[in-house]
């Protein structure tokens, strides 16, 4: 992917500071999530778990802003989509 630590450490104290919910953005979280049900293993920048419908949207905002892409895995299934 190509961003360095210092850049996943500086997304994830901005996205902290948009989000009421949890920011995963730590080295054990970012490999826990990078896997589903398949032999497909991307490793993501972090983890939001969103607490309500104004997490994602200040999500989005942010992505929309920094030209970031993120995927959502929606409901605890291994169905993913991306938000651009």
């Amino acid at each position: 992917m190509g961003i360095s630590a210092s850049q996943i450490q500086k997304s994830g104290k901005e996205i902290s500071s948009k989000v009421e919910g949890k920011t995963l953005f730590d080295e054990f979280s970012r490999g826990r999530y990078s896997t589903d049900a398949s032999v497909y293993q991307i490793k993501p920048i972090g983890v939001v778990l969103p607490k309500d419908t104004n997490d994602v949207l200040n999500l989005m905002e942010y992505s929309q802003k920094n030209s970031q892409d993120w995927t959502v895995l929606w409901g605890h299934s291994t169905i993913w989509s991306r938000i651009e």
